[in-house]
């Protein structure tokens, strides 16, 4: 669920960008460029001389004494310099061997050697209906479906023509990037790009060109033996979502394809992969047991802006199903592991571990607000300052400005982590993959430690003693200051217990910093300036409210399997609740958790290979049901979650809490008398009554909030403020910004407005409000900013949707591939 988000004060604005010329940022600018010399091609396999900048027959200056090849990284997409004489002779060789091997069934070898170098592509005589590929997750009405096409080579690029200007305008936008007008998905949810590159042929037409890492039992130091090309996933999706103009397309373009990929395993790809992040801030990762694995390799993924291209890092390999990322020491490149934890070392010892934290995710964050900070301060003269990639595509000058402040759009990445499966062989599996979105604002990587030098400059003149500080340097001293992955800043106060001596006789206190590995040390006078002090800390907690992510993920458990009790779309009895679903297989699941089935059959919906996962439903479904978040409660304890297959089908076992129904029950009573007062309807009026009555009857929940931030965890939030994420603003009259965000939307669907469940970054941190869909148009409004005591300001009332100021709309809401339909936009 959506963290606590205060209703907005006025927090210090980041400084608006101007668009500025950059240079082409398409092709793939993150891989490192090898040292001249002779070397295999990357997709002819010939051995020919790589000048620094591209491929030569010939080496620029004197032959060079030996033709061996070298093991090298791939050079930029385009390079492609061969003699094209040479060229047309070779691929007519190759045509001929291929009609051969098809015709009369010689030189099969050949020709799938052929076909992986990427000379020839033999067509397949496999094929898949539309209704088969798609299932019901992508329809008619909301894509223009293209024929599937099954196991084309790996080889294979896509490509899509481009009018001249809107290509320029692609090259030098800092808004657009290639994904946004042609990518390919590993997962129908349409939200995790696999490893490709992109390059703009004949200054017209993007292409893209897929950059799979090998197979766990190729050699890594040998490119011939690379697997380059659309690999690792079972299934993609190619979507085009603009035109020729750079227009969103009504309807995207979406192909379904397969790849012939030999190297890869028969073993399953590792299930139920889930994320979450312990109290000590560390990144948890599990997923269930595949049958004959020897081990496990676990990755992680980054898609930037820079760059325009996904990136994909192996962290290590594990025998363990359940793993913390400290157990990894962090690589210092692309390739390896160095420290401990990795391929074929010992685990991290606690020591390490502690050492570690997430540091494994740093790569993920391209700067951070505070190396911004420091950046500025010291007009880029500290390293890193000026990045090279965003020099190459931007500019120096464009990118030494950049570097003075914090951007999302460029300085933070999506990002993911995947996990296959290997074989007694070394062969990997498909890979399975979970976003780190909805964990990028717990997840620390780093200490602030630009803004605690300045602090620390500042403190010395009074020997570490706070009472004695200005009030202002007192309360910035009362803090920690902790860099997520979302690049933000995040200001936590440090819990500081009773003081003892130490052997100098000094009182100090062990700090802790909630949510965090990370401890300092305070020194006091006495005992009484400590509670002095904490009585002071406690106020300011009170006053100055901040946002974060809650830390939580589903639980699972086994028990007894019972027949499946789940019905179908429209006989489970629960249309009083309004149910929702973008797709038919997320409505399906919203109705039978309404109804109380306890063992829900998805087979019919799961089988598809067009199938979202599981739990990208069911977080559609809860967060656009608001009865099943009511019921799901805050720390997840009140519907646990089983994935079981009966007789080879997918099935889900569920477990409601014993209160479950009786809090669906109560919340849908106050919705019904919150809805009787809405007098206007379906109307804009009648969405206006909506936000004065929730301002009118409730307020917002600062102790919660700050109880929250003080890095109280989900559990302890579940006994002090039961509600307070939920139904509390209807049933309580006090709540957060989630507890606004359901109540507008339960009370807006009985009285027949199309509304919606929205969630993103606010002005500072995680927030939620909603969307509404007013004659065909779709309108955002935020109940919980709009509250002005007893009625409803209109500063953030029905804006156009993707326009409320501060702002920024992400992807967990819905199932990515659905937003578009639902007034589009995200991050």
């Amino acid at each position: 669920m959506t963290g606590p988000q205060p209703p907005y004060g006025a927090p210090p604005q980041q400084p608006q960008q101007q668009p500025q010329p950059q240079q082409n940022r398409l092709p793939n600018q993150q891989r490192p460029l090898p040292q001249p010399g002779w070397y295999r091609h990357p997709y002819t396999g010939q051995t020919m001389y790589w000048t620094g900048t591209q491929w030569s027959a010939t080496p620029p200056a004197q032959p060079a004494q030996s033709t061996q090849a070298k093991p090298v990284q791939p050079g930029p997409a385009k390079a492609v310099a061969v003699d094209a004489r040479k060229r047309r002779k070779w691929i007519i060789v190759a045509s001929i061997v291929a009609a051969l091997a098809l015709v009369v069934g010689v030189s099969v070898p050949i020709v799938r050697f052929l076909e992986r170098q990427g000379i020839i592509e033999v067509p397949s005589l496999k094929s898949m209906s539309k209704e088969e590929a798609y299932g019901t997750t992508f329809t008619a009405d909301r894509f223009d479906l293209q024929d599937p096409l099954i196991d084309i080579s790996n080889s294979r690029k896509f490509s899509m023509d481009l009018e001249s200007e809107t290509a320029q305008d692609l090259a030098k936008s800092e808004e657009l990037e290639a994904c946004d007008f042609l990518c390919v998905y590993g997962n129908a949810n349409l939200d995790a790009p696999v490893e490709a590159s992109y390059d703009l042929v004949d200054g017209t037409r993007l292409e893209i060109t897929g950059m799979s890492r090998p197979d766990a039992a190729q050699d890594d130091n040998d490119i011939s033996k690379y697997n380059l090309g659309f690999s690792g996933y079972e299934h993609y999706w190619l979507v085009q979502w603009r035109d020729a103009q750079g227009e969103r397309l009504a309807k995207p373009k979406i192909t379904y394809f397969t790849v012939k990929d030999q190297y890869r395993s028969p073993l399953d790809r590792p299930r139920d992969l889930q994320l979450s992040v312990d109290d000590d801030g560390i990144l948890r990762i599990g997923f269930s047991a595949v049958e004959g694995a020897s081990k496990y390799r676990l990755y992680t993924i980054r898609h930037s802006f820079a760059g325009s291209d996904v990136q994909m890092m192996p962290l290590a390999d594990t025998d363990q199903t359940d793993v913390r990322i400290d157990q990894f020491a962090p690589s210092t490149d692309l390739d390896s592991i160095t420290e401990c934890g990795g391929f074929d070392q010992a685990p991290c010892s606690k020591e390490q571990m502690h050492d570690t934290g997430n540091a494994s995710l740093r790569w993920l964050l391209l700067q951070s607000e505070d190396d911004a900070m420091e950046c500025e301060a010291t007009k880029n003269e500290a390293p890193g300052c000026v990045d090279y990639d965003l020099g190459v595509m931007l500019g120096k000058d464009r990118a030494e400005e950049l570097a003075q402040q914090f951007n999302e759009r460029i300085d933070t990445s999506q990002a993911w982590v995947a996990v296959s499966a290997i074989d007694a062989d070394g062969h990997e599996s498909y890979l399975s993959t979970a976003s780190l979105a909805p964990f990028m604002g717990s997840l620390p990587v780093n200490e602030a430690h630009y803004m605690l030098n300045r602090i620390d400059e500042q403190t010395n003149h009074y020997t570490g003693y706070d009472s004695e500080m200005p009030d202002k340097l007192q309360h910035a001293y009362a803090k920690h200051y902790v860099t997520m992955l979302d690049g933000r800043t995040h200001e936590i106060y440090k819990e500081c217990p009773k003081p003892e001596r130490n052997d100098a006789d000094m009182l100090y206190s062990h700090c802790t910093v909630p949510g965090t590995g990370y401890t300092v040390e305070q020194f006091y006078h006495t005992v009484d300036e400590y509670d002095k002090s904490q009585a002071t800390i406690a106020k300011w907690k009170r006053s100055e409210p901040r946002s974060s992510v809650v830390n939580a993920t589903f639980k699972s458990e086994m028990n007894d399997l019972i027949d499946p009790d789940s019905k179908p779309i429209g006989k489970n009895g629960v249309e009083k609740y309004k149910p929702f679903g973008s797709t038919e297989y997320v409505r399906y699941i919203a109705e039978n958790l309404l109804a109380g089935h306890q063992m829900i059959d998805i087979d019919a919906y799961a089988s598809s290979p067009s199938a979202p996962d599981f739990y990208d439903v069911l977080r559609e479904a809860v967060d656009q049901n608001s009865y099943l978040a009511v019921m799901l409660k805050v720390d997840y304890s009140g519907i646990v979650f089983t994935d079981v297959t009966v007789s080879n089908k997918r099935m889900v076992r569920v477990t409601y809490a014993d209160d479950a129904f009786a809090l669906r029950d109560a919340f849908y009573d106050k919705v019904m008398q919150a809805a009787s007062t809405i007098t206007a309807g379906a109307t804009r009026e009648g969405a206006v009554q909506i936000d004065n009555y929730l301002a009118s009857t409730a307020e917002y929940d600062y102790d919660a909030f700050n109880a929250h931030q003080a890095g109280m965890n989900s559990y302890k939030l579940q006994n002090n403020f039961p509600r307070s994420w939920t139904s509390g603003i209807l049933v309580d009259g006090k709540g957060v910004c989630a507890s606004y965000a359901y109540a507008f939307d339960a009370i807006a669907d009985q009285v027949g407005l199309t509304s919606l469940y929205v969630s993103g970054q606010g002005a500072t941190g995680r927030h939620a409000w909603n969307r509404v869909q007013l004659d065909g148009k779709w309108y955002d409004i935020d109940a919980t900013w709009d509250d002005a005591g007893s009625y409803a300001s209109s500063e953030y009332q029905l804006k156009d949707a993707n326009t409320l100021d501060k702002h920024t709309v992400e992807s967990d809401w819905m199932l990515k591939s659905s937003i578009p339909s639902y007034g589009g936009s995200q991050r």
